[in-house]
């Protein structure tokens, strides 16, 4: 698979918040067991962060034009993890 069809399957998925640091927000695929669809996302390359669907799913764009669409998903610590990650 090339790199250009690689990014636009990556950007037709819903992502959750594995983990994050000052520099990093880690995103997978949920209920994706057998694929390892994992990327990595720079903080100094988002763009900009919306909130839709009733806050239930953010809107991450970067500087290269591509956007992604992160749950914050159901339990508890899954969207305090996600809120903290997007700084919401």
């Amino acid at each position: 698979m090339t790199e250009n069809k690689a990014a636009d399957k990556a950007e037709h998925k819903r992502w959750t918040v594995t983990e994050f640091d000052e520099h990093t927000i880690h995103l997978k695929a949920p209920f994706r067991m057998l694929f390892n669809d994992n990327i990595s996302l720079a903080r100094a390359s988002i763009s900009t962060v919306e909130e839709r669907q009733g806050h239930d799913v953010i809107i991450v764009s970067t500087m290269d034009g591509r956007s992604y669409e992160v749950m914050r998903g159901l339990a508890r610590a899954q969207r305090e993890k996600t809120k903290e990650a997007f700084g919401l």
